[in-house]
């Protein structure tokens, strides 16, 4: 199996909006390898990048997508 045949994980992150549609608020790619060190809070850590804390603290979902 070469690279290009190797399926990655990305996560993309929502918050949740009361009366309307989610927001999207951006999406990364998983770099750990090891499968261990991947956690619910070590995915929630990432999206501290993407947000300021005032949105980072209402509802943020995330979905998982191999691509």
């Amino acid at each position: 199996m070469g690279m290009s045949d190797q399926k990655k994980t990305l996560y993309k992150f929502y918050r949740c909006v009361c009366n309307g549609e989610d927001q999207f608020i951006g999406s990364l790619m998983e770099k750990r390898k090891s499968p261990e060190r991947i956690t619910y809070a070590s995915i929630m850590n990432g999206v501290k990048l993407l947000t300021s804390k005032d949105i980072f603290e209402e509802r943020i979902y995330f979905v998982r997508v191999e691509i």
